[in-house]
This record gives C-alpha cells, structure tokens and sequence, in this order.
C-alpha cells in the first residue's frame, strides 16, 4: 500500500476558484446545539442537569461563543434545567452566550420571558 498525501484524502474546496487558504470576511463564531438538538433521539441518553452544567463549562472552554441550552416551553424540567445552567454560568462567570429554543408560540416563548424577568428582577443577566 502507498502512503497517502494530505491531498490525497481532503478535498480543499477553496482550490477550485484559485483561492489558498480560508478568509473569512468576518470573525468565525461558534454556536453549541448539545444540549438541545444534540441529545434529541430514541437512543441518547438524557443527560442530569449536573451533566448539562459540565457540558457547558466543557463548551465555554473551548471558546464556543453561544450554546443552546433547552427548550422551556417543553414542561416545567426544562424550565428548572435552563433556569439552573443559567445561574450556574453566572456563577463561575462563564464567556458564553446562552439561548434557548422555541417556536413562534406563545407556549414556548413565554417560559423564555418569565425566565429572564425573574433574572433580571433579582439582579442578574444571562
């Protein structure tokens, strides 16, 4: 057998108009979707919500700047989840954006705003 080459096995796609290397036009971000989408199916595991917290530190230290943390409208485990993660970023002054999912329904929104208001009632962003 051969040795393979870097070519040999990636495909620059930025080759194909004469360009070499990657130059974004603006800063590259990264947005984290574990927590939401990514522990959706019939055959993941629902993490503990002091999982989902180590979860989040794991993100935020490798310099994801944002993270979808759950989806409140879904009941009221998800709101005590979120509303956990949430004070538990606070806490250790995580550098990361938090955000939650949600359709354009007033079930799934308005759990988000009662979130945020009782943070910000007692003194708190997230």
């Amino acid at each position: 057998m051969t040795d393979l080459t870097h070519s040999d096995l990636i495909y620059d796609w930025n080759t194909r108009r004469k360009r070499t290397g990657l130059s974004p036009r603006a800063a590259v971000q990264f947005h984290d979707e574990t927590l939401r989408d990514g522990i959706q199916g019939p055959s993941i595991h629902d993490p503990s919500i002091e999982q989902k917290k180590r979860i989040v530190e794991l993100t935020a230290s490798l310099g994801i700047h944002s993270a979808d943390i759950g989806l409140p409208g879904a009941g009221q485990r998800q709101v005590d989840d979120v509303t956990a993660i949430i004070k538990h970023c606070q806490a250790l002054k995580l550098d990361i954006s938090l955000g939650c999912a949600a359709r354009t329904h007033v079930n799934d929104i308005r759990p988000i705003v009662e979130i945020r208001s009782e943070e910000r009632r007692v003194g708190k962003e997230c």
